[in-house]
């Protein structure tokens, strides 16, 4: 046995005292815990400063580090500024929260540092997967692109997979559950209904449509000809010229023909109203998909450090003379800067060639008359516009990247190395600060923003463009439909509570940490509690065991989001207690196998600060010979006189101290009666090993439930380096030749 494992197995007398003894803190009971972390948004729009983060890459591409302040130079609208704080910052690392705090010029401690109880250190992903404009070649390649990330993913990574569509439903939202993420990725589907209808034989395209509105003779006039032809209004050619008397004279017939003129406004029309259709069903989509895309980044600052956010698309037009349409890109913009958002924009399509297909239908065989002259060709019309929509629908993947400080990642076969490349290239980051202009009375005015390296024109600094001195007006909400307004009207803390609940990113205001177990007593269902702490809290003096309350609410939600069950009430905290509270729930039914959601939040009543947690659990099969295990249980052991254990729900211990593991094996075989089940701890940091031990047996020995065998071990913490680890647990049937895993994140402070 490694000599930092020690077993602990005495401590174990049953189930019961291990759920229930060990574990249950009653409603109302404190735990005192160091109070944790900070964090908002990235870029702070302030009276003190504004920040921004940037990243610096040589010609090849590198990350470049061990640049110090004095080599950047900082321009406001061509102005510059002294830099009043900088920083380096290592992407996904335990300091990176408490470096961003202050460039703020905040101190990470007391009150301030319990907002982010809860919180996960480690790099955080976002891919909104643009399925309004993916074809189905597209869809496949994301989502082999998404499945082969997840299991890349490091054990301190977290996801986000979300579409404008909603067809990934209650699996859009943040989680280190490599299952729920491959789940989300398997719901992607081509989307047919988003393609704008036209009702041509010869459909036009979003790019003709928007050269017509643009009133671009040429175009007008090759898709009229279209129309012509496909709707058979070209005159009878057998026909005779009819021979017209007037006044008892004979009239030559007329030559040429005189119907051509009226045919020729007909069809004109028609292709004008097809093409205001198509750039309506355009723009309706586009705005979709910036609305979406402004949720996303404005979500993102709830998020700790810097998110790394894919955008992917095929790309997209739409009309930019659209007011509408054009302020939500722009609130995407400003929305992504305030959050510490650089979009990082995928193309889907991947390699093309800059030309034409037969598919397109460009090269028409009809002649006409037009602008051109007597030998005008309008195939050369449509194959200009073809391809100036090829160029065109990547503008905006260009405009999104280029504006929040991202990269485009155009014209690549092989999307998953476009990824492993940007990741290269975030793997640190600088962080600026300054004071800002003096903000004149008015609308917002977006303020550009130039960073640059004195004396090294080589290197290339990737940085958002600007920000605006106050965020954009709200667009006006969408009016109620009648359903909704019959709803009976909830109280302001209901809506706040059901949003946070609902919510794709947890909230932060009030500090909130969370962790909930399974555990199997009877027949082939599992029993699941959730711990609780509560942080950042506001006490009214003199108010006694009432000081303080809290609307608490726990919801457990199976894969498809459908609640399964749920628990809400009202806690109240004594003005004695210490921070964090601590609140156990049980919940009331009984779990089958299966993957689960458990949703925690919870609002201050005097502040109205809100906080939520999220955790997947993968609740196993329990059968005679399917080997499992119970959830992680681990508790800090200090050594103090009268010490009392409990579930540490955030997992963070201190170096002088010991980590207690226990749990519970399931269902190992029996040879002459008597199972041979051994366990082995493991250790990890980044993917490597850091501490291992040999195998343990368990002992059965005084064990009367030989179906639910007890573990526990300690591992004392002082060799450990402060960080952030991975403890892995396997359970090795030896009669039976399996095994069993459990994986769970911990913090060295």
């Amino acid at each position: 046995m490694n000599p930092l494992i020690q077993s602990r197995v005495s401590v174990l007398l049953s189930s019961a005292l291990l759920w229930s003894s060990f574990l249950s803190t009653t409603l109302g009971q404190t735990v005192a815990q160091d109070p944790k972390g900070t964090q908002e948004e990235v870029l702070r729009i302030s009276t003190d400063l504004v920040q921004t983060d940037i990243i610096v890459l040589d010609n090849k591409g590198q990350n470049v580090k061990g640049l110090n302040r004095d080599q950047f130079e900082l321009l406001v609208d061509g102005q510059p500024q002294p830099i009043s704080f900088f920083e380096s910052v290592e992407t996904g690392s335990s300091q990176e929260s408490s470096r961003l705090a202050a460039g703020r010029g905040q101190n990470e401690t007391g009150a301030q540092r319990q907002l982010t109880l809860g919180a996960i250190p480690g790099r955080s992903f976002i891919f909104f997967v643009d399925d309004f404009h993916l074809s189905s070649e597209g869809i496949q390649r994301t989502s082999d692109l998404l499945n082969n990330f997840v299991a890349d993913m490091g054990d301190d990574d977290q996801a986000l997979v979300i579409s404008p569509s909603g067809q990934i439903g209650f699996l859009q939202q943040f989680t280190d559950n490599k299952t729920a993420l491959k789940l989300a990725a398997s719901r992607l589907k081509y989307q047919a209904q988003a393609v704008p209808a036209s009702s041509f034989r010869r459909p036009m395209t979003v790019g003709e449509a928007l050269a017509i509105e643009r009133n671009q003779r040429s175009v007008i006039e090759y898709k009229a000809r279209e129309y012509i032809d496909d709707m058979g209004l070209e005159r009878d050619p057998s026909s005779k010229p009819s021979t017209n008397i007037v006044g008892g004279v004979v009239v030559a017939p007329k030559t040429g023909d005189p119907g051509k003129t009226e045919r020729q406004m007909t069809a004109e029309t028609a292709v004008k109203a097809e093409a205001r259709n198509i750039v309506f069903q355009a723009n309706a989509v586009s705005e979709a998909v910036f609305s979406a895309l402004e949720f996303v980044a404005r979500g993102a600052g709830q998020v700790p450090g810097r998110k790394l956010f894919f955008f992917i698309s095929d790309g997209f037009q739409f009309d930019i003379r659209s007011p509408q349409t054009t302020a939500r890109l722009s609130r995407v913009i400003d929305s992504a800067a305030r959050s510490g958002v650089a979009i990082y924009t995928v193309d889907s399509k991947g390699l093309t060639i800059g030309n034409v297909t037969a598919a397109q239908n460009t090269f028409s065989d009809i002649a006409i008359g037009g602008t051109g002259g007597k030998n005008h060709d309008p195939s050369t019309d449509a194959t200009s516009v073809s391809l100036d929509s090829d160029s065109a629908v990547k503008e905006v993947l260009r405009t999104l990247a280029a504006d929040t400080g991202g990269r485009a990642i155009l014209n690549r076969n092989d999307l998953e190395s476009g990824i492993k490349q940007i990741l290269k290239e975030t793997e640190s980051y600088y962080v600026l600060a300054w004071k800002p202009l003096a903000v004149e009375s008015g609308k917002p005015k977006f303020n550009m923003l130039k960073v640059s390296i004195k004396g090294q024109p080589g290197l290339r600094v990737l940085a958002r463009k600007g920000f605006y001195s106050a965020g954009p007006p709200p667009l006006a909400d969408n009016k109620p439909t009648p359903k909704e307004s019959k709803a009976p009207a909830l109280k302001p803390s209901e809506t706040e509570l059901r949003a946070a609940i609902t919510s794709a990113f947890p909230r932060r205001q009030l500090g909130l940490a969370s962790y909930t177990t399974y555990s199997n007593e009877t027949a082939d269902t599992y029993k699941i509690i959730t711990f609780a702490d509560l942080a950042n809290y506001q006490l009214k003096p003199g108010a006694g065991s009432k000081a303080g309350e809290v609307d608490f609410y726990v919801v457990l939600l199976n894969d498809a989001g459908k609640s399964i069950t749920s628990i809400g009430q009202k806690v109240n905290i004594a003005e004695t207690s210490a921070q964090p509270f601590r609140v156990t729930a049980t919940l009331p039914n009984m779990l089958p196998p299966g993957l689960y959601q458990v949703r925690v939040a919870a609002r201050d009543a005097l502040s109205g600060r809100i906080g939520s947690s999220f955790q997947w659990i993968e609740v196993p099969k329990f059968k005679q010979g399917e080997l499992a295990v119970s959830s992680l249980i681990l508790a800090e052991v200090t050594g103090r006189a009268g010490e009392a254990l409990a579930l540490d729900a955030e997992r963070r211990f201190a170096r002088s101290s010991s980590m207690l593991i226990q749990m519970f094996v399931y269902n190992a075989l029996a040879s002459n009666g008597v199972p041979d089940v051994a366990i082995t701890l493991q250790v990890l940091q980044a993917g490597k090993q850091v501490i291992g031990s040999r195998p343990q047996s368990i002992s059965a020995q005084g064990v009367t439930d030989l179906v639910r065998l007890p573990y526990g071990s300690e591992i004392p913490l002082s060799a450990l380096a402060p960080g952030r680890y991975t403890l892995k647990v396997t359970a090795n049937d030896r009669v039976a030749k399996t095994s069993a895993s459990q994986y769970l994140n911990f913090t060295i402070d």
